[in-house]
């Protein structure tokens, strides 16, 4: 049994950097599920997911612009 659960552990830390997933607060994430959205609101934090069937695709959420001089 000792053996089992060694083994057991051994499988969680593994697998738990692909489980395991962040959004920052300037990001927007959406959860993609076998090529199809999954979900598309979730909120800044610390999150798992499935690893082999979902995928997370974060982007840069901030308004950014650039004020320059026109020019002829």
């Amino acid at each position: 049994m000792g053996r089992f659960m060694l083994y057991i552990v051994l499988m969680l830390l593994l697998f738990a950097p692909f489980s395991l997933y962040t959004v920052n607060e300037w990001e927007r994430a959406i959860l993609f599920q076998t090529g199809k959205i999954y979900r598309q609101d979730i909120k800044p934090g610390l999150h798992f997911k499935i690893p082999i069937l979902r995928y997370v695709h974060t982007f840069d959420g901030r308004i950014l612009s650039l004020d320059s001089a026109p020019e002829q």
